[in-house]
C-alpha cells in the first residue's frame, strides 16, 4: 500500500462475490511515516521516502517556553489553527499544482544517500 501511495494509484481487491467485482482504495493525500526504524528491507519502498532524522539535543530556555506555548495552543485554541488555513483554500486550490511540480523537479536533482 505505501509503494502504490506514492505513485497516487492505491490498490483494487476482488470482492467475495459471484460477480466479479471490485473494491478500488484511493490515495487522497501523502502519507507521514514516523518511528525508529528505516524501511530499507525493500529498496522499491525505501526510494520513494524522504528522510528526515532528529538528533536529541539539550533545548535553551526560550525553545522550551515556545514549546510549552504550543501545547497550550493545543489544549485551547489549536482549533483556530484550522479556521486560518481554510481562509488560504483559494490559493492553495490556484498555485499548489505548480509549486508541487517546482518543489518535485528541485528534489529529484538531490543525490540522497543509499542504504
Amino acid at each position: 500500500m505505501l509503494k502504490s501511495a506514492f505513485d497516487g494509484m492505491g490498490y483494487t481487491r476482488a470482492n467475495t462475490t459471484n460477480d466479479n467485482s471490485t473494491n478500488s482504495t484511493e490515495v487522497n493525500s501523502t502519507p507521514l511515516v514516523g518511528g525508529e526504524k528505516m524501511p530499507t528491507k525493500r529498496s522499491a519502498l525505501f526510494s520513494r521516502f524522504v528522510m528526515l532524522t532528529f538528533q536529541e539535543r539539550p533545548y535553551s530556555i526560550a525553545e522550551k517556553e515556545m514549546f510549552a506555548e504550543l501545547q497550550r495552543l493545543q489544549e485551547g485554541e489549536g482549533g483556530k489553527v484550522l479556521a486560518e488555513i481554510i481562509g488560504h483554500r483559494e490559493t492553495m486550490e490556484k498555485n499548489y499544482a505548480q509549486k508541487f511540480e517546482d518543489v518535485y523537479k528541485d528534489l529529484s536533482k538531490i543525490k540522497f544517500c543509499k542504504t
